[in-house]
């Protein structure tokens, strides 16, 4: 069965999780977690969404984001790449960190923003690596706490639904996180939507949404997404798989590339094989593409 499109909604809160590649490890230090930071930070600065927690496990992160105008597999693409591009250097090392496909619901903040703060900052709990989330250091529950500082987390949305008095907002919080240690489910587990796994509230939240708002992003095949840039370039795609040097030709593999990649299509090795290139060749040329 074909996966759906995910849907694009403007101003919309996602939960957005990713996997290492066959569920293996993509943070080894705490300097792979920096990294990591320092590129999320960059990107979401370049695409100007926000993000209201966090959780970085030692293979899968959870973000809620917020976005702009910007569709969320952009906003991926350029994080996941960059980061596996520079740690591969780091390691001395080739070959994916990150699986295909990330995951992203679209969330009913009205409903959900609480629980699914709740949801992100107890995964180290329901990991078994802790007991208590104050512990756990990779996470943004300290800085709902006031105990730590991150410059790109919002915190004032979700704390503001608990009192606007910061400081009474943060006691509240607190009871809030013990009273989901105290249970053996969340909420999360009822959020999702019984006619569509791609959202988390009831189906009267669907039914709202701005049908113009909320377009998918739609997934082509690797042959479609070649197809149409070839066409539109003026190019026979057979061209392109020429072994000789040509610097537009190169611009083009990129751009079929950074779209395939993108929406979850291919993986820069197979793109890399189907034009006879190397993905270090490749991902150089992306990077050309992508710098402003």
């Amino acid at each position: 069965m074909s996966r759906k499109p995910r849907i694009h909604v403007p101003g919309g809160l996602y939960h957005i999780t990713m996997r290492g590649n066959n569920r293996g490890i993509i943070f080894h230090s705490q300097d792979d977690r920096r990294r990591w930071t320092r590129i999320l930070s960059d990107a979401l600065k370049r695409y100007n969404h926000q993000i209201h927690a966090f959780c970085w496990m030692s293979n899968h992160i959870h973000l809620a984001l917020k976005i702009s105008h910007q569709p969320v597999s952009a906003f991926m693409q350029y994080t996941t790449s960059r980061y596996a591009r520079e740690t591969n250097k780091i390691l001395g090392r080739t070959g994916h960190f990150f699986e295909r496909r990330y995951h992203a619901t679209l969330v009913n903040s009205d409903q959900y923003l609480l629980a699914l703060i709740r949801y992100i900052h107890l995964n180290p709990v329901n990991a078994g690596l802790t007991n208590d989330p104050d512990t756990y250091p990779w996470s943004s529950h300290s800085a709902y706490l006031g105990l730590t500082y991150c410059d790109f987390l919002i915190t004032d949305w979700a704390l503001s639904l608990f009192d606007s008095r910061r400081h009474i907002a943060i006691k509240q919080y607190r009871r809030f996180m013990q009273a989901g240690l105290e249970t053996e489910h969340t909420e999360m587990q009822y959020a999702q939507s019984n006619t569509d796994a791609r959202f988390w509230g009831n189906d009267d939240f669907i039914a709202q949404l701005d049908p113009e708002a909320g377009k998918t992003e739609s997934i082509k095949s690797l042959d479609e997404i070649a197809k149409d840039i070839c066409a539109t370039c003026g190019i026979d795609e057979q061209t392109l798989k020429k072994p000789a040097k040509n610097r537009r030709h190169t611009l083009i593999r990129a751009q079929i590339a950074k779209q395939a990649i993108s929406q979850g299509t291919a993986t820069l090795s197979e793109v890399a094989k189907r034009y006879n290139r190397s993905p270090s060749a490749l991902s150089q040329a992306m990077r050309k593409l992508s710098d402003p």
